[in-house]
């Protein structure tokens, strides 16, 4: 835990709704924590890894678009400059939303139940690896069925509070390769933290 934020919880009380916790306590987290960081938590009341992807900004001029885990909005509302419509999924609704335009439209619900809206192309970043390595496969399936062209940044890191599946990106391209010999690695060696681009586009 960094420093600002041990001093804002011990000395003022501050709530940003992380809950620092073991692998082997993270397999019930559900909407309500989701929904309590989009509440609480600046950084993911501000970050979306996919508007600094340009290859995927590229793609999605006058097509349809499938975000999985939208979280702030911040790539659904950016996309929506281009995109003839965008669906924006997640099972926590974040504020955010409330001033999207007219071609955005929330859909709210556990993707690994809810039929995935069909689009040109379906999106996520730094959602996937917070699904349990069991249901990871059945996912990528549904993904890939759902959209002719698929584009994820994935997480390869322990988060220590909600990252389920903790994978080299190697192993991502190979959930995703399973279906389509097409899919790769875009990874350019410049990115920040270790983090899987895969994309058959």
């Amino acid at each position: 835990m960094g420093l600002t934020r041990t001093i804002k919880r011990v000395f003022f009380g501050f709530d940003d709704g992380v809950q620092k916790r073991g692998l082997d306590e993270r397999d019930n987290l559900g909407a309500e924590y989701y929904q309590g960081l989009h509440d609480k938590n600046v950084a993911y009341q501000t970050n979306n890894w996919l508007v600094d992807q340009p290859r995927l900004m590229a793609l999605i001029a006058g097509k349809t678009v499938m975000e999985l885990g939208c979280g702030n909005g911040r790539f659904t509302a950016k996309a929506a400059e281009t995109a003839a419509q965008v669906y924006g999924v997640d099972w926590a609704r974040s504020p955010q939303f409330d001033d999207s335009r007219d071609n955005v439209t929330f859909v709210q619900g556990d993707a690994l139940k809810a039929d995935l809206r069909k689009a040109d192309i379906a999106c996520s970043g730094d959602v996937l690896e917070h699904f349990r390595p069991e249901d990871v496969p059945g996912l990528v399936k549904k993904l890939h069925e759902c959209a002719t062209v698929n584009y994820h940044v994935i997480a390869c890191y322990d988060d220590k509070h909600s990252h389920l599946t903790i994978k080299p990106k190697e192993w991502w391209l190979e959930q995703f390769a399973a279906h389509d010999p097409n899919y790769r690695l875009l990874n350019d060696g410049t990115e920040k933290r270790e983090i899987a681009i895969v994309s058959n586009a």
